[in-house]
């Protein structure tokens, strides 16, 4: 690699702070270069992609890639983190953390976000996304990104979700 920078645009995915996160499922869309990325620090960490990971993160301006399971995506509206898988490309450190025990779990909100608008799942999580907003559900609020967080969230607001349905507590 010639800089430890990452000059190309993705419009695939969503940027948090700067990071790009995107489902397995998209990366044929994304451009080249950042498909090139994604399958070096596949290679690094000689991992499997669906099976050992179905989320990337690529970190904005540098050749770094969070390779991330989170086993329900497709079933729980808002699911859990269970393994991270940190590579950098540049030097070939491998960092790995399971997240199976923790008792407060990284969560994803807005799952849609990470999928393109093809994909057959798509329309269903934009649309429990929008129920919640127009109900003053704000998935994007800081400090939410935690399990036990957004539960005390949702309870606060009379709020219990069962699958990617919401139930009002009146």
């Amino acid at each position: 690699m010639e800089s430890a920078r990452c000059d190309h645009i993705d419009t695939i995915g969503t940027l948090v702070r700067g990071d790009r996160y995107v489902h397995v499922s998209g990366i044929s869309a994304l451009a080249d270069t950042t498909k090139i990325i994604i399958d070096k620090a596949v290679s690094i960490a000689e991992l499997k992609v669906g099976t050992d990971f179905n989320v990337v993160k690529i970190r904005r301006g540098n050749f770094v890639v969070s390779l991330l399971r989170y086993p329900r995506f497709f079933e729980e509206a808002f699911p859990s983190l269970d393994k991270s898988t940190i590579v950098n490309i540049t030097n070939g450190s491998i960092k790995t953390r399971s997240y199976r025990e923790s008792i407060n779990r990284p969560i994803l909100h807005k799952k849609e976000l990470l999928l393109t608008e093809t994909h057959p799942k798509w329309l269903l999580f934009r649309n429990f996304t929008i129920s919640l907003e127009s109900i003053g559900i704000s998935p994007d609020k800081p400090g939410l990104g935690f399990r036990n967080q957004w539960n005390d969230y949702l309870n606060r607001h009379g709020v219990t979700i069962r699958g990617h349905e919401i139930e009002m507590n009146i």
